[in-house]
This record gives structure tokens, C-alpha cells and sequence, in this order.
């Protein structure tokens, strides 16, 4: 087999599994995006934020304010708040004001906080979004095309594109003298990472297993001598 064929296809079938890891990573961000923004809150807080309804409450709150100071002096005396037969409607009114104000102010802070969060995500979706759709479009073109190069070679069939590299890495190493062999070995040696780390799964398993019994066993001889502990401490006391 030629060498220099052999090297360009092992180049494309790492061009392809890198075009497919940068997929994988890019649509997951793609689906996550599109989501949010066909969720409902996304919609609710497009319809709270673009209506600037968090300046009615700044609005409520410069009201409120201005109601409590004009209420103040006419119910303060030396700067003390005095409650008469005469002024105690309108003391309940400065404090209902005083409260309002308070509370809208809250409000208000709340809601520009929220908007500053989501307009913090708008620009990170519209900086994003064009991003990862070009990306995405590019390598689904690219790996269509490679694909289709790696086809015309005819040297893997298509369910073995993943492993090109490392079954052309075979030839090239002299461990193997044709396709078939490093496909078989490719084969070989997957089934025995497989078998190793099923047996390292079952060794970490029986681990935790034996820690687990241990520990219920060290438990119980804990539970045991306190038992015998009042037990014995129960027969001293009769025999007093």
C-alpha cells in the first residue's frame, strides 16, 4: 500500500473526528440557546423589560416619597412624631406612605437588577448565537465533505471512519500488513479495554462493598460493647 496515501487518509479521518468533537460541543450550546429562547420566561421577560414596566415602580416610589415629606412636618412637633385626636389619619397616612416607598423602592432595585441579568444574557446570545450557527454549518458542510472524500478511497467502511487513524497507525507501525489485519486488531485490542475496564468497574464495586461492610461491621462492634457496657454497669448497680 502506497505510504503517502495511507498518511493523507489518516489526516482526513483526524480532520473528521476533530470536525465531529467541535459538532458535538457546538450543538449542545446551539439547543441550549434556541430554549431559552422559545421558553416562556424568555417571552415574559422580552414582554417585562422592553415595556419598561420596571420604571413604573420608580415612578410609584418618586410619588410615595413626595407624598411622606410633605406629610412629615404636619405631624412632627420639634421633630417628634406626636399622634393626636386631629392629626391621626394622616400620621397612618405618612406611615402607610413611608412603607410604600419602601417597599416600591425594593421593587424597583429588584427589577433593575433582573434586567441588567437579562439584558446580560441577550448580548451573550446575540454575540453567540451567529457564532455557533456558522460554525455549525461549516464543519456539517466540511464533515459531509470529507466523508465523502474518505468514501472514494475505499480503504474503511464508513462505521470504521472513527477508528481510521488508529487502524491506519497499525499499517504504518508494521503491526499489521493489510486493512483486514488492522481492523481485526483494532478490534482485538478494543475488546480487551472493554474487558479491562468492566473489570475495573467490578473492582471498584467489590471495594465499596467491602468498605461499606466494614464499616456496618465496626458500627456493630461499636453498638455490641455499649450493650455490654450497660449491661455489666446494670448488674453492678443491683448487686449495691
Amino acid at each position: 500500500m502506497d505510504y503517502q496515501r495511507l498518511l493523507e487518509y489518516q489526516n482526513k479521518c483526524r480532520y473528521r473526528n476533530q470536525l465531529i468533537y467541535q459538532l458535538n460541543t457546538d450543538y449542545p450550546k446551539l439547543s441550549s440557546i434556541y430554549q431559552y429562547m422559545n421558553s416562556k420566561s424568555y417571552k415574559r421577560a422580552l414582554g417585562f423589560f422592553y415595556t419598561a414596566r420596571a420604571g413604573i415602580f420608580g415612578v410609584l416610589l418618586l410619588i410615595s416619597a413626595i407624598v411622606a415629606v410633605i406629610l412629615y412636618p404636619q405631624i412632627t412637633k420639634n421633630s417628634v412624631i406626636r399622634i393626636t385626636e386631629e392629626n391621626s389619619s394622616m400620621v397612618f397616612a405618612f406611615y402607610l406612605f413611608v412603607n410604600l416607598a419602601i417597599l416600591f423602592c425594593v421593587l424597583f432595585f429588584v427589577q433593575i437588577s433582573l434586567g441588567i441579568t437579562f439584558n446580560n444574557k441577550q448580548r451573550y446570545i446575540y454575540k453567540t448565537l451567529p457564532v455557533l450557527e456558522e460554525n455549525c454549518k461549516n464543519n456539517s458542510a466540511a464533515l459531509e465533505k470529507i466523508e465523502a472524500e474518505l468514501s472514494e478511497y475505499d480503504l474503511l467502511p464508513y462505521n470504521y471512519f472513527f477508528a481510521g487513524e488508529c487502524i491506519i497507525q497499525y499499517i504504518l507501525n508494521r503491526r499489521a500488513d493489510s486493512i483486514k489485519e488492522a481492523i481485526n486488531l483494532f478490534e482485538a485490542e478494543r475488546f480487551r479495554n472493554a474487558q479491562f475496564q468492566y473489570q475495573m468497574q467490578q473492582l471498584q464495586m467489590l471495594n465499596q462493598q467491602i468498605s461499606q461492610t466494614n464499616r456496618r461491621v465496626r458500627n456493630n462492634g461499636i453498638a455490641n460493647a455499649l450493650g455490654s457496657f450497660a449491661i455489666a454497669s446494670a448488674i453492678g448497680l443491683k448487686r449495691l
